[in-house]
């Protein structure tokens, strides 16, 4: 009986013990690690680029390069990116860059260009027109999806300039087209003998100029220069947007004249009577939309209507208003900003001035339907003068 209970207590005690040898030779082993989960580098997306000048910085003189900005995302960035080539012709110092790791700084990369002597010779020549892509690397060197390409104009005898400035502007091509338009209506009108037809070309006129007015109310009407991180960046100022193109272009000036009240007191007058002249400028352009878009639509269909041509003059005298809130809007812009103005106030003070001139056009006409025929303006003077003779 005891030699039995003695050997059940050996076959229990062996199993015990090999677990335990088991578990202190496991635990005699360094930890390990398990292997990383390699995975695609993120998609970049390119917020912004363009070429820098020379210029002095901390680390010492910084030579002309090629940034990039991304937009910042989630998760961890990539720390080196590879820039490749779209298409088009690229400044031949960039060649040795396409395809070779470089590092970003935050969330910028830098390509320093060297401008060799040689290159000056292409100045007068067209800008170098080229697109890149970006992408990221992890750390085993893997490349992931490109961004969306850009596309940028290098200019050799101008490296600071990113665009070319030979295309034409929106607002160049909207104010030719608008005077040819009135040119052509002007013509028509003074070939046109029915009175009828004279107030409905006059009326189209003033339609097309209340259409333009209120389509400047969407465009730009300044171009600041902006400070922006270590570049310098042009930004366009629209209706209403004064404070913030203060705030990004004239940083320089504000912090020059902070030891100074009363030199803040006159920028802060000079920025307010800016934005005071924008605020009249939008509520004269609400009103003469409001009160001409009707009325000449109607003159449009029936020429001989008496409240839509009362209502015509009632909306040119608000366009009148409008154009001497235009003239004080250029002259209050601050001088200091460095700003050029773009052709939408001279957009703006062409249709004003024609709506004011069509309503004139169509009340003088109206008159003509007192005694169902109009009456020459000679005609009408050698009368008054025999009569008071």
């Amino acid at each position: 009986m005891r030699g039995g209970r003695a050997g059940t207590s050996a076959l229990l005690v062996a199993p015990a013990a090999a677990l335990a040898f088991a578990v202190l030779s496991l635990s005699s082993r360094p930890a390990e690690a398990c292997p990383p989960r390699l995975a695609s580098p993120p998609t970049p997306t390119i917020e912004d680029a363009g070429f820098a000048a020379l210029h002095a910085s901390p680390d010492g003189l910084s030579g002309p390069h090629l940034w990039v900005r991304l937009a910042p995302g989630f998760g961890v960035l990539p720390r080196t990116y590879v820039l490749e080539l779209v298409g088009g012709h690229a400044p031949v110092d960039l060649a040795a860059w396409w395809g070779q790791p470089v590092p970003v700084d935050g969330n910028e990369i830098v390509v320093p260009i060297r401008l060799r002597s040689s290159m000056a010779d292409l100045g007068s020549g067209p800008p170098l027109v080229f697109g890149f892509q970006v992408r990221g690397l992890d750390s085993a060197g893997n490349a992931g999806a490109p961004s969306a390409p850009v596309w940028l104009s290098f200019d050799p005898g101008d490296p600071v300039r990113v665009l070319s400035a030979d295309a034409p502007r929106s607002d160049h091509v909207l104010f030719f087209l608008l005077a040819i338009a009135l040119g052509i209506l002007w013509y028509w009108y003074r070939r046109e003998p029915s009175t009828d037809s004279k107030i409905r070309l006059a009326a189209l006129a003033a339609l097309a100029s209340v259409v333009f007015l209120s389509v400047t109310a969407a465009m730009p009407w300044l171009m600041v220069e902006g400070v922006h991180g270590a570049h310098i960046t042009a930004l366009e100022c629209l209706l209403g947007q004064e404070a913030a193109c203060v705030h990004q272009a004239g940083g320089p000036m504000l912090a020059a004249s902070a030891a100074d009240p009363s030199v803040l007191g006159r920028i802060a007058f000079e920025v307010q009577r800016w934005q005071c002249a924008s605020a009249a400028l939008r509520m004269g352009q609400v009103t003469a939309l409001a009160l001409l878009l009707p009325a000449l639509v109607w003159l449009l269909v029936d020429p001989r209507h008496r409240a839509a041509q009362a209502a015509t003059a009632v909306g040119a005298s608000v366009a009148g208003f409008t154009l001497m809130v235009v003239l004080l809007y250029r002259h209050s812009v601050p001088t200091w900003l460095g700003g050029e103005l773009y052709w939408t106030a001279d957009i703006a003070l062409m249709t004003t001035t024609n709506i004011v001139v069509a309503a004139i056009l169509i009340v003088r006409q109206s008159f003509a339907f007192l005694n169902r025929s109009p009456l020459p303006l000679a005609v009408a003077r050698f009368r008054h003068r025999a009569g008071g003779g």
